[in-house]
């Protein structure tokens, strides 16, 4: 199981994000690259969503 934590504040032009992803020594390099593209996959989709938010 691995832990996430984040932390995010409203700027006047739009948000500072620091992700956290914490996960056992024993975790597969598989585990890892795979949440990695998950995570890259996720951030992609919120930057086209704000792109596309009215303003």
């Amino acid at each position: 199981m691995n832990t996430s934590t984040d932390a995010h504040m409203d700027t006047g032009t739009g948000a500072d994000v620091v992700v956290r992803v914490i996960y056992p020594s024993a975790a597969p390099d598989s585990t890892i690259e795979g949440h990695c593209e998950h995570l890259a996959i996720e951030f992609r989709s919120w930057i086209r969503n704000a792109a596309a938010a009215p303003r």
